[in-house]
C-alpha cells in the first residue's frame, strides 16, 4: 500500500509542474481509499478565493474515478516578529 505522505509529495510536484510554487501547509486531509503499487491515479486541484489549494486525487486504475484523498493547502505566511522566532512585544 502507498503511505499517504508519498501521495502528499506528488500533489506537491503536480502543483509545481502547473506553475504553483511556494512554501505550504497542509491544513486538511483525508484518506479514503488504499492506493496500490502499480495504480495509475489523477492529480486534480483548484485554486479558492483565500489563496489556498484544494486538491483530490483519484484512481484511474483497477477501481476506476474511487475518490483516493482530498485535502486543502494553505500558503504558508512568514513569520511576523523576530528572527528567533518569538512575538515582539
Amino acid at each position: 500500500m502507498l503511505p499517504g505522505v508519498v501521495l502528499l509529495d506528488q500533489m506537491l510536484r503536480v502543483l509545481e509542474d502547473s506553475g504553483i510554487t511556494g512554501a505550504w501547509t497542509l491544513s486538511s486531509a483525508k484518506f479514503l481509499h488504499p492506493v496500490w503499487p502499480g495504480e495509475t491515479l489523477a492529480f486534480e486541484h483548484e485554486a479558492l478565493t483565500n489563496g489556498a489549494i484544494r486538491f483530490s486525487i483519484r484512481s484511474v486504475g483497477m477501481a476506476a474515478g474511487t475518490l483516493v484523498a482530498t485535502g486543502t493547502l494553505t500558503s504558508r505566511q512568514p513569520t511576523q516578529g523576530r528572527r528567533d522566532g518569538h512575538e515582539a512585544g
